[in-house]
Protein backbone atom coordinates (compact mmCIF):
# COMPACT_ATOMS: atom_id res chain seq x y z
CA UNK A 1 0.00 0.00 0.00
CA UNK A 2 1.58 3.21 -0.80
CA UNK A 3 2.21 5.60 1.95
CA UNK A 4 -0.08 8.58 0.29
CA UNK A 5 -3.31 6.37 0.87
CA UNK A 6 -6.44 7.37 1.23
CA UNK A 7 -6.54 4.78 4.12
CA UNK A 8 -3.85 7.06 5.71
CA UNK A 9 -4.63 9.67 8.50
CA UNK A 10 -4.83 13.10 7.81
CA UNK A 11 -1.22 14.67 9.60
CA UNK A 12 -1.74 17.67 11.94
CA UNK A 13 -1.34 20.94 9.62
CA UNK A 14 2.05 22.26 9.67
CA UNK A 15 3.41 25.70 8.64
CA UNK A 16 3.11 26.34 4.45
CA UNK A 17 6.60 26.53 2.78
CA UNK A 18 7.74 28.55 -0.56
CA UNK A 19 8.84 25.99 -2.99
CA UNK A 20 11.14 27.01 -5.45
CA UNK A 21 10.82 25.30 -9.28
CA UNK A 22 13.88 26.84 -9.85
CA UNK A 23 16.67 26.45 -7.56
CA UNK A 24 17.88 29.80 -5.69
CA UNK A 25 21.89 28.48 -6.82
CA UNK A 26 20.83 28.67 -10.16
CA UNK A 27 18.87 32.18 -9.96
CA UNK A 28 21.71 33.33 -8.46
CA UNK A 29 23.85 33.17 -11.11
CA UNK A 30 20.68 35.85 -12.76
CA UNK A 31 20.49 38.02 -9.60
CA UNK A 32 22.39 41.68 -9.68
CA UNK A 33 22.64 43.26 -5.89
CA UNK A 34 19.79 45.31 -4.03
CA UNK A 35 20.30 48.94 -4.19
CA UNK A 36 18.98 50.57 -0.80
CA UNK A 37 16.15 53.19 -1.24
CA UNK A 38 16.49 57.12 -1.83
CA UNK A 39 16.81 59.18 0.99
CA UNK A 40 19.04 57.16 3.61
CA UNK A 41 22.46 57.71 5.33
CA UNK A 42 25.52 56.27 4.29
CA UNK A 43 25.27 54.39 7.40
CA UNK A 44 22.03 53.53 6.92
CA UNK A 45 22.70 52.53 3.36
CA UNK A 46 25.48 50.10 4.51
CA UNK A 47 23.40 48.70 7.11
CA UNK A 48 20.16 48.00 4.58
CA UNK A 49 22.50 46.63 2.03
CA UNK A 50 23.92 44.07 4.96
CA UNK A 51 20.22 43.04 5.72
CA UNK A 52 18.59 43.08 1.96
CA UNK A 53 21.69 41.51 0.04
CA UNK A 54 21.60 38.32 1.67
CA UNK A 55 18.68 37.73 -1.25
CA UNK A 56 19.38 39.55 -4.24
CA UNK A 57 17.41 41.34 -6.87
CA UNK A 58 16.08 39.53 -10.45
CA UNK A 59 15.02 41.10 -13.08
CA UNK A 60 11.81 39.81 -14.07
CA UNK A 61 8.84 40.35 -16.75
CA UNK A 62 5.81 40.42 -15.35
CA UNK A 63 3.57 38.74 -18.10
CA UNK A 64 0.55 38.90 -15.61
CA UNK A 65 0.91 42.77 -15.57
CA UNK A 66 3.37 43.21 -19.04
CA UNK A 67 5.64 45.28 -16.74
CA UNK A 68 9.22 44.94 -16.60
CA UNK A 69 10.07 44.81 -12.26
CA UNK A 70 12.93 43.81 -10.06
CA UNK A 71 11.79 41.19 -7.65
CA UNK A 72 13.84 39.13 -4.19
CA UNK A 73 15.14 36.10 -5.47
CA UNK A 74 13.33 34.39 -2.54
CA UNK A 75 9.93 35.38 -3.80
CA UNK A 76 10.24 34.66 -7.07
CA UNK A 77 9.54 31.77 -9.70
CA UNK A 78 8.21 29.41 -6.61
CA UNK A 79 4.79 28.95 -5.00
CA UNK A 80 3.72 28.04 -1.79
CA UNK A 81 3.15 23.89 -0.74
CA UNK A 82 3.52 22.90 -4.38
CA UNK A 83 5.12 19.25 -2.65
CA UNK A 84 3.07 19.59 0.67
CA UNK A 85 1.59 16.16 1.35
CA UNK A 86 -1.54 16.41 3.46
CA UNK A 87 -1.65 12.72 4.34
CA UNK A 88 1.92 12.45 5.48
CA UNK A 89 3.15 12.60 9.03
CA UNK A 90 5.61 14.80 7.12
CA UNK A 91 4.22 17.06 5.05
CA UNK A 92 7.06 18.60 3.81
CA UNK A 93 9.26 15.46 3.13
CA UNK A 94 9.29 15.45 -0.70
CA UNK A 95 10.85 18.82 -0.58
CA UNK A 96 13.53 17.47 1.82
CA UNK A 97 14.35 15.11 0.16
CA UNK A 98 14.46 17.27 -3.00
CA UNK A 99 16.92 19.27 -1.16
CA UNK A 100 19.23 16.74 -0.55
CA UNK A 101 18.99 15.87 -4.59
CA UNK A 102 19.34 19.78 -5.19
CA UNK A 103 22.32 20.22 -2.73
CA UNK A 104 24.67 17.33 -4.74
CA UNK A 105 23.40 19.05 -8.16
CA UNK A 106 24.27 22.54 -7.06
CA UNK A 107 27.97 21.07 -5.65
CA UNK A 108 28.29 19.68 -9.71
CA UNK A 109 26.88 22.97 -11.38
CA UNK A 110 29.35 24.75 -9.15
CA UNK A 111 32.21 22.78 -10.45
CA UNK A 112 30.95 23.21 -13.72
CA UNK A 113 30.31 26.90 -13.72
CA UNK A 114 33.73 27.31 -11.78
CA UNK A 115 35.74 25.72 -14.44
CA UNK A 116 33.36 27.54 -17.12
CA UNK A 117 34.35 31.19 -15.46
CA UNK A 118 38.67 30.07 -15.30
CA UNK A 119 37.93 29.53 -19.16
CA UNK A 120 38.78 26.09 -19.15
CA UNK A 121 37.33 23.92 -22.42
CA UNK A 122 35.94 20.81 -20.96
CA UNK A 123 35.28 19.46 -17.38
CA UNK A 124 35.93 15.86 -16.26
CA UNK A 125 32.37 14.43 -14.13
CA UNK A 126 32.56 10.49 -12.95
CA UNK A 127 29.96 8.76 -13.95
CA UNK A 128 28.09 8.64 -10.47
CA UNK A 129 28.18 13.17 -10.65
CA UNK A 130 26.87 12.65 -14.31
CA UNK A 131 24.07 10.48 -13.06
CA UNK A 132 23.07 12.74 -10.23
CA UNK A 133 23.09 15.57 -12.80
CA UNK A 134 21.07 13.57 -15.08
CA UNK A 135 18.42 13.07 -12.47
CA UNK A 136 18.43 16.24 -11.02
CA UNK A 137 17.35 17.53 -14.52
CA UNK A 138 14.44 14.92 -14.81
CA UNK A 139 13.24 15.54 -11.89
CA UNK A 140 13.44 19.65 -12.29
CA UNK A 141 11.03 18.63 -15.44
CA UNK A 142 9.03 16.52 -14.04
CA UNK A 143 8.01 18.85 -10.82
CA UNK A 144 7.28 21.88 -12.64
CA UNK A 145 4.26 23.80 -12.56
CA UNK A 146 2.72 22.13 -15.72
CA UNK A 147 3.39 18.39 -14.23
CA UNK A 148 1.73 19.69 -10.58
CA UNK A 149 -1.16 20.81 -12.88
CA UNK A 150 -1.75 17.55 -14.89
CA UNK A 151 -2.02 15.55 -11.66
CA UNK A 152 -3.95 18.54 -9.52
CA UNK A 153 -5.81 19.66 -11.89
CA UNK A 154 -8.09 22.89 -11.10
CA UNK A 155 -11.33 20.68 -11.75
CA UNK A 156 -10.53 17.58 -9.66
CA UNK A 157 -10.72 14.98 -12.70
CA UNK A 158 -7.66 13.37 -14.39
CA UNK A 159 -7.68 14.15 -18.23
CA UNK A 160 -4.42 13.70 -19.45
CA UNK A 161 -4.43 11.27 -22.28
CA UNK A 162 -3.72 8.08 -20.41
CA UNK A 163 -6.46 8.84 -17.59
CA UNK A 164 -7.70 4.73 -18.05
CA UNK A 165 -4.43 3.63 -17.40
CA UNK A 166 -3.47 5.86 -14.45
CA UNK A 167 -7.30 5.33 -12.78
CA UNK A 168 -6.34 1.15 -13.20
CA UNK A 169 -2.96 2.14 -11.21
CA UNK A 170 -3.97 3.86 -8.66
CA UNK A 171 -7.38 1.34 -7.67
CA UNK A 172 -4.58 -1.39 -8.08
CA UNK A 173 -2.33 0.64 -5.51
CA UNK A 174 -4.50 2.54 -3.62
CA UNK A 175 -3.72 5.87 -4.51
CA UNK A 176 -7.15 8.03 -3.59
CA UNK A 177 -6.04 10.84 -5.65
CA UNK A 178 -3.87 11.66 -8.83
CA UNK A 179 -1.39 13.60 -6.58
CA UNK A 180 -0.91 10.82 -4.70
CA UNK A 181 0.96 9.14 -7.36
CA UNK A 182 3.19 12.42 -8.42
CA UNK A 183 4.02 12.82 -4.80
CA UNK A 184 5.00 9.08 -4.39
CA UNK A 185 6.64 9.01 -8.15
CA UNK A 186 9.07 11.82 -6.83
CA UNK A 187 9.90 10.01 -3.65
CA UNK A 188 10.84 6.90 -5.65
CA UNK A 189 13.11 9.21 -8.50
CA UNK A 190 14.93 11.08 -5.91
CA UNK A 191 15.46 8.02 -3.60
CA UNK A 192 16.43 5.65 -5.92
CA UNK A 193 20.18 4.95 -6.51
CA UNK A 194 21.48 4.79 -10.09
CA UNK A 195 24.61 2.04 -9.93
CA UNK A 196 26.56 1.48 -13.17
CA UNK A 197 24.77 -2.33 -13.01
CA UNK A 198 21.58 -0.58 -13.79
CA UNK A 199 19.81 -2.29 -11.15
CA UNK A 200 18.15 1.14 -10.36
CA UNK A 201 15.72 0.60 -13.41
CA UNK A 202 13.73 -2.36 -12.00
CA UNK A 203 13.61 -0.47 -8.40
CA UNK A 204 11.39 2.27 -10.46
CA UNK A 205 9.77 0.37 -12.25
CA UNK A 206 8.33 -1.30 -9.24
CA UNK A 207 7.45 1.65 -6.98
CA UNK A 208 6.61 4.45 -9.95
CA UNK A 209 3.94 4.72 -11.86
CA UNK A 210 4.69 2.57 -15.04
CA UNK A 211 4.21 5.41 -17.66
CA UNK A 212 6.41 8.34 -15.98
CA UNK A 213 8.89 5.20 -15.42
CA UNK A 214 9.41 4.56 -18.89
CA UNK A 215 9.36 8.53 -19.79
CA UNK A 216 12.31 8.85 -16.89
CA UNK A 217 14.30 5.89 -18.70
CA UNK A 218 14.11 7.32 -21.98
CA UNK A 219 15.11 10.82 -20.48
CA UNK A 220 18.21 9.44 -18.84
CA UNK A 221 19.31 6.95 -21.88
CA UNK A 222 17.58 8.61 -25.43
CA UNK A 223 19.67 11.57 -25.64
CA UNK A 224 22.86 13.36 -23.91
CA UNK A 225 24.12 16.28 -22.42
CA UNK A 226 26.04 18.83 -24.09
CA UNK A 227 27.22 22.04 -22.37
CA UNK A 228 26.85 25.33 -24.05
CA UNK A 229 28.16 28.31 -24.14
CA UNK A 230 27.88 31.83 -25.71
CA UNK A 231 30.74 33.13 -27.79
CA UNK A 232 29.38 36.73 -27.97
CA UNK A 233 29.57 38.54 -24.53
CA UNK A 234 26.63 40.09 -25.29
CA UNK A 235 24.73 37.02 -25.68
CA UNK A 236 22.75 35.70 -23.16
CA UNK A 237 20.07 32.73 -22.47
CA UNK A 238 16.72 33.65 -20.85
CA UNK A 239 15.14 32.07 -17.84
CA UNK A 240 11.63 31.12 -18.17
CA UNK A 241 9.28 29.29 -15.47
CA UNK A 242 9.39 25.94 -17.47
CA UNK A 243 12.91 26.68 -18.77
CA UNK A 244 13.50 22.77 -17.71
CA UNK A 245 10.05 21.42 -18.71
CA UNK A 246 10.32 22.61 -22.13
CA UNK A 247 11.47 20.74 -25.33
CA UNK A 248 12.33 21.99 -29.17
CA UNK A 249 10.75 19.56 -31.90
CA UNK A 250 7.60 19.35 -33.46
CA UNK A 251 3.99 18.88 -31.95
CA UNK A 252 1.43 17.81 -34.29
CA UNK A 253 -2.29 18.75 -32.84
CA UNK A 254 -6.16 18.28 -34.03
CA UNK A 255 -9.15 19.87 -32.99
CA UNK A 256 -11.41 17.49 -30.94
CA UNK A 257 -15.18 18.19 -32.20
CA UNK A 258 -16.63 16.82 -29.01
CA UNK A 259 -14.66 18.83 -26.48
CA UNK A 260 -13.92 21.91 -28.68
CA UNK A 261 -10.17 21.07 -27.32
CA UNK A 262 -6.96 20.90 -29.05
CA UNK A 263 -5.55 17.28 -28.43
CA UNK A 264 -2.02 15.72 -29.15
CA UNK A 265 -1.44 14.01 -31.54
CA UNK A 266 2.51 13.13 -31.57
CA UNK A 267 5.21 14.97 -30.37
CA UNK A 268 9.32 15.04 -30.64
CA UNK A 269 11.39 16.32 -28.02
CA UNK A 270 14.85 16.31 -30.31
CA UNK A 271 16.22 18.86 -27.56
CA UNK A 272 15.58 19.59 -23.70
CA UNK A 273 16.97 22.72 -21.78
CA UNK A 274 18.57 23.35 -18.34
CA UNK A 275 19.95 27.18 -18.31
CA UNK A 276 22.55 27.39 -15.64
CA UNK A 277 23.66 30.91 -15.74
CA UNK A 278 22.97 33.70 -18.62
CA UNK A 279 26.18 32.26 -20.32
CA UNK A 280 25.50 28.57 -19.59
CA UNK A 281 23.29 26.24 -20.89
CA UNK A 282 22.79 22.38 -20.43
CA UNK A 283 20.95 21.32 -23.44
CA UNK A 284 20.05 17.43 -24.25
CA UNK A 285 19.97 16.94 -27.45
CA UNK A 286 18.26 13.10 -28.96
CA UNK A 287 20.61 10.31 -29.68
CA UNK A 288 18.05 10.22 -33.35
CA UNK A 289 19.73 13.55 -34.84
CA UNK A 290 22.77 13.43 -36.35
CA UNK A 291 26.26 13.19 -34.38
CA UNK A 292 29.38 15.02 -34.71
CA UNK A 293 31.40 11.81 -35.21
CA UNK A 294 30.98 8.28 -36.60
CA UNK A 295 28.35 6.48 -35.07
CA UNK A 296 28.02 2.35 -35.19
CA UNK A 297 23.92 3.41 -35.16
CA UNK A 298 23.85 5.99 -37.51
CA UNK A 299 21.99 3.59 -40.16
CA UNK A 300 19.27 2.81 -37.73
CA UNK A 301 18.96 6.74 -35.93
CA UNK A 302 18.70 7.66 -39.68
CA UNK A 303 15.75 5.15 -39.96
CA UNK A 304 14.05 6.05 -36.30
CA UNK A 305 14.37 9.92 -37.42
CA UNK A 306 12.47 9.07 -40.55
CA UNK A 307 9.89 7.32 -38.54
CA UNK A 308 9.03 9.68 -35.61
CA UNK A 309 8.66 12.46 -38.76
CA UNK A 310 6.33 10.35 -40.21
CA UNK A 311 4.00 10.56 -37.22
CA UNK A 312 3.17 13.98 -37.59
CA UNK A 313 0.51 16.31 -39.40
CA UNK A 314 3.52 17.15 -41.76
CA UNK A 315 6.01 14.93 -41.95
CA UNK A 316 8.60 17.20 -44.33
CA UNK A 317 7.84 20.15 -41.91
CA UNK A 318 8.95 17.73 -38.53
CA UNK A 319 12.86 18.65 -38.84
CA UNK A 320 14.81 20.09 -35.52
CA UNK A 321 15.81 24.04 -35.74
CA UNK A 322 18.58 23.23 -33.77
CA UNK A 323 19.78 20.36 -36.36
CA UNK A 324 22.84 21.90 -36.87
CA UNK A 325 23.67 23.31 -32.98
CA UNK A 326 27.29 22.41 -32.56
CA UNK A 327 27.97 19.96 -30.30
CA UNK A 328 28.68 16.21 -29.87
CA UNK A 329 28.49 13.28 -27.29
CA UNK A 330 30.84 13.47 -23.99
CA UNK A 331 34.41 11.50 -24.51
CA UNK A 332 34.88 9.25 -21.77
CA UNK A 333 38.12 7.39 -19.91
CA UNK A 334 37.95 4.19 -21.98
CA UNK A 335 37.79 4.89 -25.04
CA UNK A 336 39.96 6.96 -27.67
CA UNK A 337 38.76 8.49 -31.04
CA UNK A 338 40.74 7.04 -34.03
CA UNK A 339 39.85 7.54 -37.72
CA UNK A 340 36.85 9.35 -36.11
CA UNK A 341 35.42 6.57 -34.93
CA UNK A 342 35.55 5.31 -30.80
CA UNK A 343 37.68 2.65 -30.15
CA UNK A 344 37.60 0.98 -26.48
CA UNK A 345 41.02 0.57 -24.57
CA UNK A 346 42.20 -1.20 -21.46
CA UNK A 347 40.34 0.94 -19.02
CA UNK A 348 37.41 -0.38 -20.28
CA UNK A 349 38.00 -3.66 -18.25
CA UNK A 350 38.01 -1.41 -15.46
CA UNK A 351 34.28 -1.44 -12.78
CA UNK A 352 31.87 1.16 -14.63
CA UNK A 353 31.56 3.34 -11.08
CA UNK A 354 35.19 4.15 -11.63
CA UNK A 355 34.51 5.74 -15.21
CA UNK A 356 34.98 9.18 -16.19
CA UNK A 357 33.38 11.53 -18.96
CA UNK A 358 34.81 14.73 -20.51
CA UNK A 359 32.40 17.75 -21.30
CA UNK A 360 33.50 20.02 -23.22
CA UNK A 361 32.32 23.84 -23.73
CA UNK A 362 30.95 24.10 -26.83
CA UNK A 363 30.97 27.75 -28.32
CA UNK A 364 27.33 28.86 -29.27
CA UNK A 365 27.25 31.89 -32.13
CA UNK A 366 24.46 34.12 -32.01
CA UNK A 367 21.82 32.53 -34.10
CA UNK A 368 22.12 29.34 -31.79
CA UNK A 369 21.64 31.35 -29.00
CA UNK A 370 18.21 33.43 -30.16
CA UNK A 371 16.85 30.23 -31.83
CA UNK A 372 16.77 28.65 -28.05
CA UNK A 373 15.48 31.49 -26.73
CA UNK A 374 13.16 32.10 -29.52
CA UNK A 375 11.74 28.73 -28.00
CA UNK A 376 12.09 29.79 -24.73
CA UNK A 377 9.60 32.43 -25.42
CA UNK A 378 7.00 30.77 -27.76
CA UNK A 379 6.55 28.53 -24.77
CA UNK A 380 6.14 31.32 -22.06
CA UNK A 381 2.65 32.88 -23.61
CA UNK A 382 0.88 30.98 -20.24
CA UNK A 383 3.78 31.70 -17.78
CA UNK A 384 3.84 34.65 -15.58
CA UNK A 385 7.30 34.84 -15.07
CA UNK A 386 10.55 35.42 -17.41
CA UNK A 387 13.93 36.05 -15.85
CA UNK A 388 16.53 37.74 -17.58
CA UNK A 389 19.87 38.92 -16.64
CA UNK A 390 20.51 42.74 -18.40
CA UNK A 391 18.18 44.82 -20.29
CA UNK A 392 20.03 45.34 -23.61
CA UNK A 393 19.97 41.67 -23.89
CA UNK A 394 16.41 40.97 -22.52
CA UNK A 395 15.76 43.64 -25.38
CA UNK A 396 17.05 42.60 -28.50
CA UNK A 397 16.21 38.96 -27.74
CA UNK A 398 12.13 39.84 -27.61
CA UNK A 399 12.89 41.94 -30.78
CA UNK A 400 14.02 39.26 -32.71
CA UNK A 401 11.23 36.93 -31.34
CA UNK A 402 8.53 38.95 -32.84
CA UNK A 403 10.64 39.59 -36.08
CA UNK A 404 12.45 37.21 -36.96
CA UNK A 405 11.78 33.50 -35.12
CA UNK A 406 11.36 30.67 -37.19
CA UNK A 407 7.95 30.63 -38.48
CA UNK A 408 6.93 27.12 -36.62
CA UNK A 409 7.48 28.80 -33.76
CA UNK A 410 5.33 31.99 -34.76
CA UNK A 411 2.40 30.73 -36.04
CA UNK A 412 -1.01 31.81 -34.51
CA UNK A 413 -3.85 29.16 -34.29
CA UNK A 414 -7.99 30.53 -36.15
CA UNK A 415 -8.95 28.51 -33.09
CA UNK A 416 -11.17 30.51 -30.54
CA UNK A 417 -9.03 32.52 -28.08
CA UNK A 418 -5.84 31.57 -28.76
CA UNK A 419 -3.78 33.30 -25.65
CA UNK A 420 -0.24 33.20 -28.01
CA UNK A 421 -2.15 36.75 -29.51
CA UNK A 422 -2.56 38.54 -26.30
CA UNK A 423 1.17 37.17 -25.26
CA UNK A 424 2.70 38.86 -29.11
CA UNK A 425 0.98 41.94 -27.87
CA UNK A 426 2.26 42.34 -24.57
CA UNK A 427 5.73 41.38 -25.54
CA UNK A 428 5.12 44.33 -27.72
CA UNK A 429 4.65 46.66 -24.57
CA UNK A 430 7.51 44.83 -22.98
CA UNK A 431 9.98 46.09 -25.33
CA UNK A 432 8.74 49.57 -25.20
CA UNK A 433 9.46 49.34 -21.65
CA UNK A 434 12.88 48.06 -22.54
CA UNK A 435 13.71 50.76 -24.26
CA UNK A 436 12.72 49.61 -27.76
CA UNK A 437 9.95 49.46 -30.74
CA UNK A 438 8.83 46.73 -32.68
CA UNK A 439 5.85 45.05 -34.10
CA UNK A 440 5.61 41.19 -34.17
CA UNK A 441 5.00 39.37 -37.38
CA UNK A 442 2.56 36.38 -37.54
CA UNK A 443 0.92 34.14 -39.22
CA UNK A 444 -1.94 32.11 -38.59
CA UNK A 445 -2.24 28.88 -39.19
CA UNK A 446 -5.39 26.42 -39.85
CA UNK A 447 -6.28 24.02 -36.88
CA UNK A 448 -6.46 20.44 -39.12
CA UNK A 449 -9.80 18.55 -38.32
CA UNK A 450 -10.02 14.80 -37.92
CA UNK A 451 -13.02 13.88 -40.37
CA UNK A 452 -13.72 10.46 -38.93
CA UNK A 453 -13.68 12.01 -35.42
CA UNK A 454 -16.44 14.51 -36.79
CA UNK A 455 -18.16 11.84 -37.80
CA UNK A 456 -18.03 10.16 -34.08
CA UNK A 457 -18.87 14.02 -33.01
CA UNK A 458 -21.70 14.72 -35.21
CA UNK A 459 -23.03 11.02 -34.58
CA UNK A 460 -22.91 11.49 -31.01
CA UNK A 461 -24.47 15.24 -31.13
CA UNK A 462 -27.61 13.52 -33.04
CA UNK A 463 -28.05 10.64 -30.47
CA UNK A 464 -28.37 12.75 -27.38
CA UNK A 465 -30.61 14.90 -29.24
CA UNK A 466 -32.93 11.99 -29.94
CA UNK A 467 -36.01 11.51 -27.74
CA UNK A 468 -35.91 8.65 -25.36
CA UNK A 469 -39.76 7.74 -27.18
CA UNK A 470 -39.85 7.04 -30.44
CA UNK A 471 -41.70 9.41 -31.90
CA UNK A 472 -44.06 9.12 -35.79
CA UNK A 473 -41.09 11.22 -37.37
CA UNK A 474 -38.20 8.81 -35.78
CA UNK A 475 -40.24 5.75 -36.63
CA UNK A 476 -40.45 7.50 -40.48
CA UNK A 477 -36.94 7.93 -40.41
CA UNK A 478 -36.24 3.97 -39.61
CA UNK A 479 -38.31 2.83 -42.56
CA UNK A 480 -36.24 4.74 -44.73
CA UNK A 481 -33.91 2.47 -46.86
CA UNK A 482 -35.75 -0.84 -46.28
Amino acid sequence: MATSSSSAAWAEPQRPQYHHFVPRFILRNYAGPMLPPPGLNKKKQKQWVRTHNKDGLLNVIDLDNVKVIQSPLSCTLGVLDMYRDLKSADQHDVEKKFSVLESQAAIIMSDIRKAFDRGLPDIWLTRAKRDVLRKFLFIMKYRSQAFHQRFNPETGDYIADDREEMLTYMKVKGFAKPIDVWLNNLRTLIDVKMDAEQRWRKTVLDNAYPGDAMWFFAYIQASYLAFCRTSNLNDEFLLTENAYAIYEGPTSEELDLMTQKMVTRAYTEYHCFAPISPSLMIVLRSNILPQGMQDDDEDSCKELLQYTKSLHNDPASADSILLDLPVEKCRNSYSIIRNGTAVLTADYSLPPSEHKFLFRFFPVEAKHVKMINHIMLNEAFRLSTIVFKSKPAARLTIEGYLTEADPKLMAVTDAPGDKRRKYLTDLESIVQQLGGSVKNKHSVQSIPKDEEGDFRAWGEIFRKAMPAVDTPLTNLHKRLGE
